[in-house]
């Protein structure tokens, strides 16, 4: 005989307690986890990351130099207002 444990909110008590006597356990039970298989993960030669024996997406360097920039904009006022605070 299974024990039952009041609801955590509304929605879960409407729930239990709107289900049929042998739907409760079915309800409430977490969802089945799907297994996803593995991915290979490899390097070239030069350093790329290669999923699967697949590059990873290249990104322009432009966009990348944008990046690195906008990180080091904020990680510097970050740095400079955690002081004040």
């Amino acid at each position: 005989m299974a024990i039952a444990f009041p609801p955590n909110s509304p929605m879960e008590a409407a729930e239990f307690f709107g289900a049929k006597d042998g739907e409760k356990d079915k309800q409430l039970s977490p969802p089945e986890f799907v297994k996803t298989p593995n991915r290979s993960i490899s390097y070239n030669a030069d350093g790329r990351k290669l999923h699967d024996g697949i590059p990873e997406e290249e990104h322009e360097p432009d966009e990348l130099w944008k990046k690195i920039f906008t990180r080091q904009f904020y990680s510097d006022i970050y740095t400079r207002l955690k002081g004040t605070f």
